[in-house]
């Protein structure tokens, strides 16, 4: 990862503190500042109450932890932003093949008009020998990015 600004050695140090607060914590309950009740989830708060971008947050954070924590971690980024498509394609790469069905089927649930969510799925059966599943799963994407937006 090549570091170009302060900000970014800033969301560096933040997201090593919150990997260190959330491996020490065993409880679901971390100590996670979230300050998703405030602002609809699109943000959370550093101590001096200052919007940070939760997804950059998240994907720093993940980078710095080891597979199973990364996995743990991706898990509470798409509780906490699950409109995050990266979020969701990145918890899906470190899932078993069932496990992965079950994160993009949760992804469709909550961005049925996203591609690449559709895709990934698409890619997933393919690369299991589902080939049968492929087309089917492109059809409904096309279908569900084509239905009017509410």
């Amino acid at each position: 990862m090549k570091i170009t600004s302060d900000a970014e050695i800033s969301d560096i140090k933040k997201a090593r503190l919150l990997l260190k607060s959330v491996t020490q914590t065993k409880s679901k309950t971390s100590s996670w500042l979230d300050c998703s009740s405030k602002t609809g989830g699109s943000c959370w708060e550093d101590s001096g109450g200052k919007a940070i971008d939760q997804e950059r947050l998240w994907k720093a954070v993940v980078e710095l932890a080891n597979e199973e924590d990364a996995r743990l971690l991706l898990q509470r980024a798409v509780e906490c932003c699950p409109l995050h498509v990266e979020l969701w394609l990145a918890l899906a790469r470190l899932e078993t093949y069932d496990n992965a069905k079950k994160v993009l089927n949760k992804a469709r649930e909550k961005l049925s008009k996203e591609p690449a969510i559709w895709i990934t799925a698409a890619k997933l059966e393919e690369a299991n020998g589902n080939t049968t599943m492929v087309g089917k799963i492109l059809e409904r994407g096309i279908r569900a990015c084509k239905e009017k937006v509410l």
